[in-house]
């Protein structure tokens, strides 16, 4: 090819064979010539402007490089969004140059586009890639100065001034004004090669951050060591569970070695893990005797621990005994149970509360209360006695100095006092004898609705007489039951009576007894409720003791409601109450049918 035959192929062939897209415009910023790669990507050019052909807008840009061009006469390139013949957006580098003729003026400029799209893409990748990353990553120069960091980094140990590039990376981390001892930056660009680090540094707060950090060496074409990149790990949580955890374990540590029961821990295999110091004075042995679980058996009973290992993996005995080493039988609670995780069984373990203390101490309350109940007995009949003594010599000497002034009415007054009081020893005598010997309940099949429409039938007219409403509600029957009715008569009839007496003895108005009577889930209840002075603490904690009343000497026996938690207690019930001094009081009993008596013909 001849130079001549070159140039013609550069006029005419080069313009389109260039891999790029360029066009000429002119200060119209209409396009008048394209080549090839700009009429394939943006499709028909002829006598349209520019930024119709390409950016798809009916008015020129308002920051419009083409006239900036013209104006200033020089190159210059920009960064453009371009919308091609498909209406896809691509990403462009442009250079614009303009072309002068002879006399210098600028009838045209040349636009030449190249597609940076891709590159921005990987570029914008990166950089989220970059800054998404949880972990702190800088790019350190060789004077340890931060060339550049993370959105994380940036978060935690703050920005410089101007930025947390070119601050040395030991004061950004550290707060500190040389390099650290053990640098794994330094290393890096010293080896070449990767090294790791587990340092503690401060946070823009000045908080404690520790972190691992790994140091990698960034080479150019010629192998050399330019940069080092940091990419360090926030373990801070970590040291602070594990700190945790060791105090945890240390607490843990010191409360089963003070812990006054015995504990001991098996592994999955039989090994004895923990046998504590409570265990060893409970049952006489020393850790190191006891090595694997099979040594157990000469101290526990062996259905124990047969049920935790090969039953129902635990077991609870609240009153059992162990044999010591020297052979002495030692009263305890034992509660054991097999250990699990979500990987299965991984151990068993055992503890043992040391009941010795306790039943010595039950042994001497018994003993006490023994002794108590002798002397409150004793007590309780000398001082019932000691008043109707009172009685008796008061009518004595009424009646004596009625015969001495021969006066017939003193007379009578002294023998009436008398005869009163011979009648209240008689009465308190047999209550007592009544309440000693105790009475054989008389069990038969009975309708237990039947006592109580007695007791309203009763007391209704006579609670009436003192001024006291009795509402009732009663079933008119229920299902008979193995009931002694006599002995359910008493019980609602002192009931009903003390809540008369405690209506009477308040200050309200309205005095209102209720007697309720229902039947639940096989469960007979008798409830009597008043509105009257109620009872304060040291009331309630005597009530159900011997001799005890708050009707006065003269009217009391305080032998009432024992008899009544007797009985109830005869037909395998409950009594139980609830009072607050000056609101009233209620009591309730309660009968199960799966507990009562069975009559005499189903006991033979």
């Amino acid at each position: 090819m001849s130079q001549s035959d070159l140039h013609t192929w550069f006029l005419s062939e080069l313009f389109d064979q260039i891999p790029m897209k360029i066009a000429v415009i002119n200060r119209d910023l209409n396009i008048v010539r394209a080549n090839r790669h700009f009429t394939e990507v943006f499709g028909d050019w002829s006598g349209r402007r520019c930024y119709d052909v390409y950016k798809d807008r009916a008015s020129r840009c308002e920051h419009c490089n083409a006239e900036r061009a013209f104006t200033e006469g020089r190159s210059c390139v920009s960064r453009e969004y371009m919308t091609d013949k498909d209406g896809a957006t691509h990403y462009y580098l442009v250079h614009m140059t303009p072309l002068r003729t002879d006399d210098g003026s600028i009838p045209f400029i040349v636009e030449i586009a190249i597609d940076v799209s891709q590159i921005v893409n990987v570029q914008q990748e990166y950089e989220l890639l970059f800054d998404s990353v949880p972990n702190y990553i800088t790019i350190l120069d060789r004077d340890l100065r931060v060339v550049q960091a993370n959105r994380a980094f940036r978060e935690v140990f703050g920005n410089s001034v101007g930025g947390a590039a070119g601050d040395f990376c030991y004061r950004k981390y550290k707060q500190q004004d040389s390099p650290c001892g053990n640098c794994p930056a330094l290393k890096a660009f010293e080896t070449g090669k990767v090294h790791t680090a587990t340092m503690k540094g401060l946070d823009k707060n000045k908080e404690a951050v520790h972190y691992v950090v790994t140091a990698s060496p960034l080479t150019n074409e010629r192998g050399e060591v330019v940069n080092v990149m940091e990419i360090a790990t926030d373990i801070t949580l970590v040291r602070t569970l594990e700190a945790q955890l060791e105090q945890a374990f240390k607490l843990q540590e010191t409360a089963i070695a003070s812990s006054f029961d015995g504990m001991i821990i098996a592994g999955p295999h039989g090994g004895i893990l923990l046998f504590n110091k409570s265990a060893e004075d409970i049952t006489g042995y020393a850790s190191g005797d006891i090595r694997v679980f099979d040594d157990l058996r000469a101290i526990f009973p062996e259905n124990f621990l047969w049920a935790i290992w090969d039953e129902q993996g635990s077991c609870v005995l609240p009153d059992a005994t162990i044999q010591s080493k020297s052979g002495e039988p030692v009263p305890v609670r034992l509660s054991g149970t097999i250990l699990k995780n979500g990987n299965g069984v991984f151990g068993s373990a055992i503890y043992i509360h040391d009941l010795r203390k306790i039943k010595q101490l039950e042994s001497e309350k018994l003993v006490a209360e023994r002794l108590a109940a002798v002397g409150q007995t004793v007590a309780g009949l000398a001082h019932g006695i000691k008043n109707i003594l009172t009685g008796l010599e008061g009518g004595l000497f009424v009646m004596n100095s009625g015969l001495r002034k021969a006066d017939v009415d003193m007379i009578h007054k002294g023998l009436s006092m008398l005869e009163s009081n011979i009648e209240r020893i008689t009465h308190f005598v047999k209550e007592f004898l009544s309440f000693a010997r105790g009475r054989e309940p008389s069990v038969r099949l009975a309708d237990p609705a039947a006592p109580a429409h007695e007791i309203v039938e009763l007391y209704r007219d006579a609670a009436k007489k003192e001024g006291v409403r009795l509402d009732a509600s009663v079933p008119e029957s229920l299902p008979p039951a193995p009931i002694d009715p006599d002995g359910i008569h008493t019980c609602l009839a002192n009931l009903v009576s003390n809540a008369i007496d405690a209506c009477l003895m308040s200050d309200n108005t309205d005095h209102t007894v209720t007697f309720k009577v229902w039947e639940r889930d096989g469960v007979i209840c008798y409830e009597v409720s008043d509105n009257g002075i109620g009872m304060d603490y040291e009331v309630k904690k005597k009530l159900f003791t011997s001799f005890f009343s708050t009707k006065g000497s003269h009217e009391g026996t305080g032998l009432g409601l024992l008899v009544t938690r007797k009985i109830i207690q005869e037909h395998g019930g409950r009594i139980t109450f609830d009072s607050a001094e000056g609101q009233g009081a209620t009591f309730r009993i309660e009968l199960d049918r799966a507990r009562l008596p069975a009559p005499p013909q189903q006991q033979e």
